[in-house]
């Protein structure tokens, strides 16, 4: 199930530019969660 999952996703993969804070998906990710992104610049 997991392979013909990623098969029909185009976009599973959340890309973003080096030396920026990370995918803008991150917060919704996180949203409601314990867990936190942590920029460590």
């Amino acid at each position: 199930p997991i392979l013909e999952k990623w098969a029909k996703e185009q976009d599973f993969v959340h890309t973003y530019p080096a030396g920026s804070w990370g995918p803008e998906e991150v917060t919704r990710i996180f949203d409601n969660s314990c867990h936190q992104w942590r920029n460590n610049l």
